[in-house]
């Protein structure tokens, strides 16, 4: 797995407006919780850099979508703009709302508030700031714009409600001061920018996102100037009903704003190392300007200066007043430029996707600076699959089958201080119409745990039957005696005991009767429950989709069926709908050129990576693989199952070799530009494919 390397050709002067020749120092993205550094000094290849205003130390850093989702549902209905969610009835008749009228507006200015502990109670809250935006309904004593952290030694959580005049939170009433808190609890409003995210698994469009502009109780009114013209998965034109179909899963997470990720005040942003005061002795922020398509840099002015009140501001154009509350969107990067003596710290808060990631390819002529979406370590041939390169105008754009690269679509990565720009080369695999996957185990090639023909499938196949057993098949009547299900396959099954142990195999669309805890020992037979979660008799319980579907290791298999450790929780139902297994596909389209990586597996001392030439049929589809070729490996030390990547073998180094560079790591703290250079290329979208998705 190679590492880009260093040699820099190009600067980043068609990214910025005042500053030509700004390069990046590092790209960072997030995984969970991280702190983020922009130190003030420097050292590389020898020479040490002290941060000043002619010499600044730069960073590219990932906003992403911050914090925790605060709502998740299915949609009852869509409009051009517009989604809507069913209501809500308790036991009683009492009808409630899923959101709280028009405290998702994007002009909402999120209010500052902090707790004051009397004991170990929250006494009362302080407004610091009381925001701007909000309807006035918002006070009618309802308790879900406030939201206050749960106490370190205790269960009974401080509740609030709000009172809203003017748009302004204007007062807060105690409903329960709590109990148990050790420290003053962080208190947020659930309210401001929020973008609605698709979580429906299954869909082509799984991890798009739209932000929120209006709701009221149960509908939101979204912004949808994102939606492409035309997509791979609607090359007829995207319209909100197609990407967002009635019945998805969608989730609401909170939007990044700039005073949210940099500090919202001089003491906040001061707190993350920024130096706050005029343009001259400040930090700068750069910030996308999507109307002049280029990076602005904004300083944070510390205190007020006539009209002007302290907050982030456009060096370009302080006239147009506070940047506090921009919007970052998900994909988007944002360079932080450490112009003074501090180190500038900033925590970023997010979840690792386990899906793949529809990532925007920008109309042309632009370019965009975009995230690692994922937190984890990616390769090029991740990011844009082989089946999202082409002619057509949503395509990725690759270069003439001469290599002629003047109109080829681009990507640049960076590393340390250094870019490289890879193009696709045209004419190889950049025709399939279906990526091929495969799943491999811990390597037994060889005497050093190379991956050899033995460590890796490609098959899939029908699901026949369930049951519950024990770690080698034994099955026991009682399902509660056992966390292990016996799943037997019917299509190309293992062929032996041992054939399948340490696979990671895939189920899909198992389902069934919702099963009980309770074991009629008269009949031998698991009771199943009903909707109220009530013991019924077997063939009466609720159908269910199974938590067998998705990614398990095959812990012991035999010819006709393989055991992974999950407890059975339906008594299957074989009449409805496809029950897959799949340990991979064949895909379709591809040529001998398609090469596959095994990545992960191996993070052993002396560890080398296997490399393999895909063989295929005259169909396009794979037949195996082909691990002694020229640049071909079984590499060695797979101790673990390997991750496999099988891409089309065409990324080429402008100003390199004419060799696939397919597996240049993009790792966990970087980011990429992509850049459409084909005239005809559009707005539209490809599915990067997530490393650690399940």
């Amino acid at each position: 797995m190679k590492k880009t390397t260093s040699f820099l050709f190009v600067i980043l002067a068609f990214l910025f407006c005042l500053h030509p020749t700004v390069f990046g120092d590092q790209i960072a993205g997030y995984s969970g919780a991280v702190t983020i550094t922009v130190p003030a000094t420097r050292t590389e290849s020898g020479v040490t850099t002290n941060a000043s205003a002619t010499t600044p130390i730069y960073k590219i850093i990932s906003a992403g979508v911050s914090g925790e989702p605060v709502f998740s549902g299915f949609i009852s209905s869509v409009g051009s703009n517009t989604i809507t969610f069913e209501n809500s009835t308790d036991g009683d008749g009492n009808v409630f709302n899923p959101f709280v009228t028009g405290a998702f507006k994007s002009t909402v200015k999120v209010p500052i508030l902090t707790a004051v502990l009397s004991g170990n109670r929250v006494d009362s809250i302080t407004i610091d700031e009381a925001g701007a935006g909000f309807n006035d309904t918002c006070s009618t004593g309802n308790a879900q714009l406030i939201d206050i952290d749960y106490p370190q030694a205790d269960d009974n959580q401080s509740t609030y409600t709000a009172t809203v005049s003017g748009g302004k939170i204007t007062g807060l009433t105690p409903t329960n001061k709590g109990s148990g808190y050790a420290t003053a609890p962080s208190v947020t409003v659930v309210g401001g920018p929020h973008f609605v995210r698709l979580t429906e698994k299954g869909s082509p469009d799984v991890g798009r996102y739209f932000l929120i502009t209006d709701n009221t109780a149960n509908q939101l009114t979204l912004d949808v100037s994102k939606l492409a013209t035309k997509s791979k998965s609607n090359p007829t034109g995207e319209t909100l009903a197609k990407v967002l179909q009635t019945d998805y899963s969608v989730e609401i997470v909170p939007a990044a704003t700039v005073g949210g990720i940099l500090g919202n005040s001089k003491a906040s942003a001061e707190a993350n190392g920024f130096s706050t005061g005029l343009i001259s002795s400040s930090d700068f922020v750069y910030l996308w300007n999507a109307s002049e398509f280029r990076y602005d840099p904004h300083f944070f002015l510390g205190s007020d200066v006539g009209t002007y009140k302290a907050g982030w501001y456009n060096v370009n154009n302080i006239g147009a007043g506070h940047a506090t509350d921009q919007i970052l969107y998900p994909d988007e990067s944002f360079i932080v430029a450490n112009r003074t003596s501090n180190d500038i710290e900033l925590t970023i808060e997010g979840a690792v996707g386990t899906t793949n990631q529809k990532m925007y390819l920008p109309a042309y002529p632009q370019q965009a600076l975009m995230n690692n979406p994922f937190g984890a370590d990616v390769i090029l041939g991740e990011i844009i699959p082989a089946d999202y390169m082409g002619t057509e105008v949503y395509d990725f754009r690759p270069s003439a089958s001469d290599g002629n690269t003047t109109n080829a679509d681009t990507i640049f990565f960076l590393s340390g201080s250094s870019w490289n720009e890879y193009y696709y080369k045209g004419g190889v695999n950049d025709a399939v119409t279906e990526v091929a996957t495969a799943s491999a185990k811990a390597g037994t090639h060889g005497s050093d745990n190379g991956i050899g023909d033995a460590d890796v499938e490609f098959v899939s196949g029908t699901v026949s039957a369930l049951a519950s057993c024990d770690s080698t098949g034994g099955t026991s009547g009682d399902h509660n005696t056992s966390e292990y299900t016996k799943v037997s396959l019917s299509g190309v099954g293992p062929a032996g005991a041992d054939d399948w142990n340490g696979f990671s195999i895939t189920f899909s669309e198992i389902s069934g009767r919702s099963v009980s805890d309770t074991y009629d020992t008269g009949n031998s037979a698991q009771y199943e429950l009903d909707v109220n979660g009530s013991d019924v008799s077997v063939g009466s319980g609720i159908m269910i989709y199974s938590n067998l579907n998705g990614a398990h290791e095959v812990v012991d298999s035999a010819s006709g069926y393989v055991i992974v450790k999950v407890k059975r929780d339906v008594n299957f139902d074989s009449g409805k709908g496809d029950k897959k297994w799949a340990l991979g596909s064949v895909g379709a389209g591809y040529n001998t050129t398609a090469k596959a990586y095994f990545i992960g597996g191996n993070d052993n001392p002396g560890a080398t990576d296997a490399i393999a030439t895909v063989t295929v049929d005259s169909g396009g589809s794979i037949t195996g693989f082909d691990f002694t070729g020229t640049g071909n490996s079984h590499g060695s030390k797979y101790t673990e199952a390997p991750q496999v990547i099988i891409t089309g073998g065409g990324w080429r180094l402008i100003g390199g070799a004419d060799a696939p560079e397919d597996d240049q790591v993009l790792s966990s703290d970087e980011g990429i530009i992509v850049v459409r250079k084909h005239p005809t290329g559009i707005l539209t979208y490809v599915e990067a494919i997530n490393p650690v998705q399940k």
